[in-house]
């Protein structure tokens, strides 16, 4: 078999993508960074740097190549897809990583068929240089590992966003406050509402909204030497959201 190295990067393109479109938890994780940082960067710099990148650049120059092409493929690919109707979901990040890794195997393929190139062996000892080359690529691609951690993490903890109103209803001699809560998230939320007057809570209430989903309440009058009304929304015991609001000058007098 002309490159048996390919043909495994093929094998696993496919196990790795199968396993981050159904399988969730650590395991998805993990197929999509290998499949996102290895075999597609992999694929791509054996496609670009031939038959023999091996034994003319190195190892570390490899792996510096294979980190380099995944990046770039995370970054373009994050702009077609989002051009797309369906946007960056799983499933279309999976389908165009497995895409872009199949293709550029054949594309070495055919080539190599096309020009007689056999691969290429190297026996090279370490040098200083490819020393640094090697730690420098290991320590960019734990930077890469980390970033792309950092950011799942992020978007499962805020996956969207909830939207807090707080505007006047009535006249300034009785003084009311519409409270609006709308909710934008992907999942449903709890929420805790404190109503402040000066700093002194005048109302609690505890609610839940379904994604989409909107909440509305008129205040009781606001008390007449009141100056100013703070209304925070809390969500895991942490302040999220909150507005404030100034009576009429005739009121707060």
């Amino acid at each position: 078999m002309r490159r048996p190295d390919l043909v495994i990067v093929m094998g696993l393109a496919v196990l790795a993508g199968v396993l981050a479109a159904t399988v969730a938890g650590p395991v998805r994780i993990g197929a999509g960074i290998v499949l996102e940082l290895l075999l597609t960067g992999y694929a791509l710099a054996t496609l670009v740097l031939g038959a023999g990148a091996r034994a003319r650049d190195g190892r570390a120059e490899l792996l510096l190549c294979t980190l380099g092409g995944s990046l770039v493929v995370a970054a373009l690919g994050g702009l077609v897809l989002d051009a797309l109707p369906g946007h960056m979901d799983r499933l279309a990040w999976t389908l165009l990583l497995v895409c872009v890794t199949l293709a550029a195997v054949a594309a070495t393929f055919v080539r190599d068929d096309s020009s007689g190139l056999a691969p290429a062996v190297s026996r090279r000892r370490l040098t200083p240089r490819g020393a640094v080359n090697a730690v420098c690529a290991v320590l960019a691609l734990c930077l890469a590992v980390a970033a792309i951690v950092i950011a799942r993490d992020a978007a499962d903890r805020t996956p969207g966003f909830s939207q807090l109103s707080t505007v006047p209803a009535s006249k300034a001699h009785d003084p009311r406050l519409i409270v609006g809560l709308t909710s934008h998230e992907a999942h449903d939320a709890s929420y805790l509402l404190v109503i402040s007057e000066d700093g002194r809570p005048v109302f609690r209430y505890r609610l839940r909204l379904e994604p989409g989903a909107h909440w509305e309440m008129h205040t009781a009058p606001v008390a007449a030497s009141t100056r100013k009304v703070m209304v925070r929304v809390y969500r895991g015991g942490q302040p999220d959201l909150y507005t404030s609001f100034y009576p009429p000058a005739g009121v707060a007098s």
